[in-house]
This record gives structure tokens, C-alpha cells and sequence, in this order.
């Protein structure tokens, strides 16, 4: 079982609020939503956002959008393209469709109970 996290930037949130507007994580794996806070604020798909681009870091060795050369043109490019990162040709269907859910619209994007119900996983 494994499990990954990156404590420097996790928050607890109680009660009812289930949005948070802090922007904080690492850019290669940050959410479109993320940035464009505080107009819209942000719940847990971001971190499903996040889980795919640690799978395609994972299966390719390489970290998502690892073509863009700078910080401020990565943060512009999700900021205002709000696309996710190429999902690699060569990895299998299975995992082609999860990270296909794992980048769906944040209205439409799985919880992680149900990813946990891919065949992927």
C-alpha cells in the first residue's frame, strides 16, 4: 500500500467548508483551480488533478508539462489555457482513462472513492 503526500502544503478543513482559497503546492502538479483563486476557490479535486500528474511522473519518469522551461510560463499556461498535461501515448488504455477522470472538468472530476473502483487501481 503505498501512499503519498506532501505535508508542507496540506490544510485541514472542518465543518462545512470544504473550499479553501490559499494557493500553495507544486506548480508541475497544481490544479488550474488553484490558480485562479480567489474567484472560485478550490475543494479535494484538486488534489485528483494532483494524483494524475503523479501517475504520469511515475510512469514516464518525466514530470508533467517538463517542456515548459519556466515558472512564470507554466503558471501563465495553466492559469489561462486550463488544460491538463498530455496524457502519454504509449501507457496502456487502463491507464490512459484514468488519467483521463483524473483530469475531467473539477464539476464532473471523481472523488477518490471512486477512482479507487478504476480497474487502474
Amino acid at each position: 500500500e503505498i501512499k503519498i503526500a506532501d505535508f508542507g502544503t496540506s490544510k485541514r478543513l472542518a465543518g462545512l467548508h470544504r473550499c479553501t482559497e490559499d494557493t500553495v503546492g507544486t506548480l508541475h502538479y497544481m490544479c488550474p483551480d488553484v490558480i485562479l483563486v480567489p474567484p472560485i476557490g478550490y475543494g479535494p479535486e484538486v488534489d485528483i488533478w494532483s494524483v494524475g500528474c503523479t501517475v504520469i511522473e511515475m510512469a514516464t519518469g518525466k514530470r508533467p508539462f517538463h517542456h515548459i522551461a519556466t515558472h512564470s510560463a507554466l503558471l501563465f499556461k495553466l492559469g489561462n489555457d486550463k488544460q491538463p498535461p498530455d496524457i502519454p501515448s504509449e501507457l496502456s488504455d487502463i491507464t490512459k482513462d484514468f488519467l483521463a477522470k483524473c483530469f475531467e472538468p473539477t464539476h464532473k472530476r471523481p472523488s477518490a472513492r471512486d477512482l479507487l473502483n478504476h480497474p487502474f487501481c
